[in-house]
């Protein structure tokens, strides 16, 4: 059984006991619904989530001064979740209740506080209030140097924030043939996916999923960059962390793994990858992925003859 179906069968069995025998109270039982949240939203089965985030944040909202702590969270995990379901405007409202009850009774320096300057920093990134986000990113990151360990995943985490910022810039200036800008703000992406990863190497295990994504956010600019060599060795620890998890986001690799050796002339491994990322494609029924994979592996082929 899955870490997921545990959790899952562990809170369906405490909320079944509930009308006869536990009799649970209200703040125990919205810490039960957040919980189920949890669970459902890390197992990216977001309906169910938002189900339950509702029923917690209908008993929380009703609590009054005492569990403002507890509202906080539930607003800031709904906010996360609404992320993850493309409302990003109304995620950026959640994070900002959270935000103003954390300011107040946490104060600034503060591991919460930081994460909902975090959350409201990348919310303004996907809308393109790229003042307001700066501001809040790098508050963030002035809490958690202050207030965490050296090499906390926080920490990283706030690094990463920023180095998505950057990236958005690049990608930004790019469309308006503004180059130098551009490879200025790659570079600065760069800067901090890198110091990120630093931190996540000392952090968390070596198969771990963020430490993956960390690997992969610093492989694609080096790619991006037309630095290869640096791209593949990037990509490949990402691919290996990818491999031994299972799940999505290995295809999106191994394509871009393909695309850096394909570039070096070394075309017998982007076969190699190109062919992987095709057998997980045909399982998804990516008829556009396959067609594209499929002419990539050909044209490798053409060039080894």
């Amino acid at each position: 059984m899955s870490n997921f179906d545990s959790s899952i069968a562990y809170y369906r069995q405490v909320l079944s006991q509930v009308p006869n025998q536990l009799q649970l109270n209200e703040t125990d039982l919205a810490t039960i619904y957040n919980d189920f949240a949890y669970a459902y939203r890390d197992s990216h089965r977001y309906q169910e989530a938002l189900e339950y985030y509702q029923k917690a944040l209908e008993i929380r909202e009703k609590q009054g001064p005492a569990h403002e702590e507890d509202l906080a969270t539930t607003y800031s995990d709904f906010g996360w979740l609404l992320m993850n379901m493309g409302d990003v405007q109304k995620a950026l409202d959640f994070h900002q209740r959270a935000l103003k009850i954390r300011e107040k009774i946490l104060g600034l320096n503060n591991g919460d506080t930081a994460m909902s300057y975090n959350c409201i920093g990348l919310a303004a990134v996907y809308i393109g209030d790229f003042d307001r986000a700066l501001n809040c990113l790098e508050k963030a990151l002035a809490i958690r140097r202050c207030c965490l360990a050296a090499y906390h995943p926080y920490t990283a985490m706030s690094y990463s924030s920023l180095g998505s910022y950057y990236e958005t810039l690049s990608e930004n200036f790019q469309k308006k043939n503004m180059r130098d800008k551009a490879v200025e703000y790659c570079s600065r992406a760069l800067d901090m996916h890198k110091q990120a990863l630093l931190i996540y190497k000392r952090s968390v295990p070596p198969t771990h999923e963020i430490l993956g994504n960390s690997y992969a956010s610093v492989g694609s600019i080096y790619l991006d960059q037309g630095q290869f060599q640096e791209a593949i060795e990037h990509l490949t620890a990402c691919a290996v962390i990818r491999r031994k998890r299972g799940g999505s986001g290995l295809l999106h690799i191994l394509s871009r793994l393909g695309q850096a050796y394909s570039e070096q002339g070394k075309y017998q491994q982007a076969i190699n990858s190109y062919q992987e990322a095709l057998s997980i494609a045909q399982k998804n029924d990516n008829n556009t992925l396959v067609a594209q994979l499929k002419a990539n592996i050909e044209r490798c082929k053409r060039n080894l003859s």
